[in-house]
């Protein structure tokens, strides 16, 4: 019995490393950077999954969470499930909404500042023609 739990371990092990490979593909990155993005102290936790010494456990999983939320966490714990989630429609719609609404901000602001410009411009002259006159 022990023999199989010692196999079942060492399977997951395997799967847990196969699962890393795959999520640093999709990123594109290697496993240096991957390990300094998530803010870990060195990159041997990463190493030992991919060399199949140690799984994923639960506090990488969830620092992989925060860091790439495109990553289906328990995907990247179980293997159940697709590797990215995929946003909603809503939300794809409300943030393409959003974008719309700062980008008429950035518009907006051009306008200003120009205006802002034209007012600078305005007093310098005036100031020019007050010094002009004290002058004489």
């Amino acid at each position: 019995m022990l023999k199989d739990e010692c196999m079942e371990i060492k399977e997951n092990k395997t799967e847990d490393s196969k699962r890393l490979r795959l999520v640093l593909e999709h990123l594109n990155i290697n496993a240096n950077r991957f390990a300094a993005g998530l803010k870990l102290s060195g990159n041997a936790m990463i190493y030992h999954i991919l060399r199949g010494r140690n799984g994923i456990g639960e506090t990488l999983a969830y620092k992989v969470s925060i860091h790439y939320p495109q990553i289906n966490t328990e995907w990247f714990l179980t293997g159940k499930g697709e590797m990215i989630i995929e946003p909603k429609e809503d939300e794809t719609t409300s943030l393409k909404e959003r974008l719309d609404q700062l980008e008429k901000i950035v518009e907006s602001n051009k306008i200003k500042i120009e205006l802002q410009g034209a007012h600078i411009k305005n007093f310098e002259l005036q100031i020019e023609n007050i010094q002009l006159k004290t002058a004489k």
